[in-house]
């Protein structure tokens, strides 16, 4: 027996549960690229290793969190629950968009205007230094 691709898509609850799971993990993924590229943008020369600390808190909290929560989620109701915790994670997620860039470190300048790309230079200064005939 097949059943067809619209069955469970013709529940209004199951389409509304579906649409809500895909919002959650979309917004997921997207604080996931925001935290690295957060934290790239202030580590400089230690990203990788910011990146990999803060990516490996992320799933302690996912692996040691979840069971702890679970018991107290498991008292509360549940709808409610979710859509409060869907609403701070986004007012977080806000907060964070919105917060007004760090102070540069001492060695750093702050960025005058947008960022603009330039080709790199077909060869080092010391090449163009050497070509000069000095």
């Amino acid at each position: 027996m097949r059943i067809p691709l619209r069955g469970p898509l013709a529940n209004s609850a199951y389409r509304r549960m579906l649409g809500a799971q895909v919002i959650a993990l979309v917004g997921t993924g997207l604080t996931t690229v925001a935290l690295t590229l957060l934290a790239y943008d202030l580590a400089n020369r230690n990203a990788g290793a910011v990146v990999g600390v803060a990516l490996a808190l992320k799933m302690v909290v996912y692996v040691f969190g979840a069971p702890l929560i679970t018991a107290v989620a498991a008292r509360l109701p549940r709808r409610r629950l979710l859509v409060t915790l869907d609403l701070l994670r986004a007012g977080g997620v806000a907060a964070t968009s919105s917060a007004a860039p760090p102070p540069t470190s001492p060695g750093r300048s702050a960025p005058r205007g947008p960022a603009r790309w330039s080709p790199p230079s077909p060869c080092p200064p010391s090449c163009a230094v050497s070509a000069s005939g000095a």
